[in-house]
């Protein structure tokens, strides 16, 4: 179990509404996959390549 002291509980609340407030780009609006890359990276802080696998283009 995880005890908080208030300062922490404070700076925690703030990083958490910070988050929510993000807003997606216009420019990640043109395609739903564009959107998907900017959810996990921008909003959930990951590695694109950890959620959708290595992809190569040719």
């Amino acid at each position: 179990m995880t005890i908080f002291h208030e300062e922490q509980l404070e700076d925690t609340y703030a990083v958490l509404s910070r988050r929510r407030l993000k807003k997606v780009p216009s420019w990640a609006r043109k395609s739903e996959l564009q959107v998907a890359f900017i959810n996990q990276i921008y909003f959930n802080d990951k590695n694109p390549e950890d959620i959708f696998g290595t992809v190569e283009i040719d």
